[in-house]
């Protein structure tokens, strides 16, 4: 019984320093989570956008009114149709247009025979003045009240050629091939068209192709160029973004709660017949684009750096206070930084650009270390990594500490990486 008891004692002694040894890492992985705030380096694609809102709408529109007043017959077309050039749309009541064209036959008639009687009454002032029966002044009179009835002739003749005009503006026809988007009328429905011409029907040419209206800021129009490409969502579709591109810069600014904007011209593809006139749209104006890069999120380059962070940065990083987070840059140094190469590359890097920042990763030991990166294209979340010597994708980088992080003792970054390979947390 003796010589079991003391193996006994010495497992229990062992299990009990393991549990504290896990308990105290456990603590301390703790710690490490709260010092580092990770995140991965991805590819993927990232624009430079301009956003804006705007109204979708055919390209060409045409409202079909009346030209005279009366009782709307018939309507032969409803919403939606498609109607061609020529069709017969409505029908006005015609018995008052044959009436006043009736009337307009009679005054005409009539002045044909007044003007008749003229001519006739002026051959004979010119015999009887020949033979000096008459006096010159009636000779004159005669071809004034001749002259007058000529010109009641030509009077009634347009009467008469306006009232059969307003007659066949009784039929109102389509003047385009297109889709009808308003109907305004019933059959019934007294339309006036003295003092403007009443809509009766909005018809859009072609729905396959649309436009959108979009405002603009006036501290973005100077980005927006003819020819640009667009990429927008409608409500009704928040996961599909549709394609398009600039077509107009309209230089009449609208002013909207003292806001000046400019209405940009988009012409888009309509071929699926997901688009309908009216849609409020999403509009993104690419300035810039990159596909398959690597991302890295905005806050890495943020990042306000620690007490042991700054002791590890270059002189020259840290002059004037200059430090990774610093925002007179987007967050960056405005540095070019030699001996790099593209992001994910081996051999000479691309052309460098002015963009450059410095991103904070734990290295395979698990001690800290600092990257300088050229920077690219920003979507205002990722930024693209155009050149570094040490990210890769997959790599995890600091995007921020605790909030307490200063106040605790630093953790022992080799711990904390050997802590985690293990599991321990």
């Amino acid at each position: 019984m003796k010589k079991w008891r003391i193996p006994a004692v010495l497992l229990i002694v062992a299990v009990a320093i393991f549990g504290v040894v896990k308990i105290f890492g456990a603590r301390e992985a703790g710690k490490a989570e709260e010092e580092y705030l990770f995140a991965t380096v991805q590819r993927g694609d990232v624009r430079s956008v301009i956003t804006s809102t705007g109204v979708l709408g055919a390209v060409e529109t045409v409202e079909v009114g009346t030209q005279v007043s009366g009782i709307i017959a018939q309507v032969l077309v409803d919403f939606n149709d498609q109607v061609r050039r020529g069709q017969l749309l409505a029908v006005l009541d015609t018995a008052v247009l044959r009436l006043t064209v009736r009337e307009a036959e009679a005054s005409l008639a009539k002045a044909q025979a007044n003007y008749l009687k003229a001519k006739l009454d002026l051959e004979n002032a010119k015999d009887l003045i020949q033979k000096n029966l008459i006096s010159k002044t009636d000779l004159d009179a005669s071809q004034t009240t001749h002259d007058m009835a000529q010109a009641d002739v030509l009077s009634a003749q347009s009467g008469f050629e306006r009232a059969k005009t307003n007659l066949s503006h009784a039929r109102i026809y389509s003047p385009i091939d297109g889709t009808i988007l308003k109907r305004n009328v019933d059959a019934g429905q007294t339309v006036a068209a003295s003092l403007s011409t009443p809509t009766l029907f909005m018809i859009a040419e072609d729905l396959r192709q649309m436009q959108i209206l979009a405002y603009v800021d006036e501290s973005d129009i100077g980005q927006i160029k003819d020819s640009m490409r667009v990429s927008f969502i409608v409500p009704a579709y928040p996961t599909e973004a549709f394609p398009g591109i600039v077509t107009q810069i309209r230089l009449q600014p609208e002013t909207v709660s003292n806001v000046v904007n400019y209405i940009v011209v988009v012409n888009a593809d309509n071929s699926s017949g997901k688009l309908l006139p009216g849609m409020t749209a999403t509009v993104d104006f690419i300035r810039e684009e990159a596909r398959d890069v690597f991302l890295v999120p905005n806050a890495a380059l943020r990042l306000e750096p620690s007490k042991e962070m700054e002791a590890m940065m270059p002189q020259d990083s840290r002059q004037a206070g200059q430090k990774p987070g610093a925002k007179s840059n987007g967050g960056r140094p405005d540095r070019q930084f030699s001996g790099m190469r593209p992001a994910g590359e081996k051999g000479q890097g691309r052309q460098p650009t002015n963009g450059s920042g410095i991103i904070w990763y734990l290295d395979d030991s698990g001690s800290l270390r600092m990257a300088r990166v050229q920077l690219g294209i920003t979507d205002g979340k990722q930024t693209e990594i155009k050149a570094s010597e040490h990210i890769s994708e997959g790599m995890e980088i600091i995007i921020g500490l605790s909030r307490n992080a200063e106040e605790k003792p630093a953790v022992n970054p080799q711990v904390q990486r050997q802590q985690r390979r293990l599991g321990l947390f």
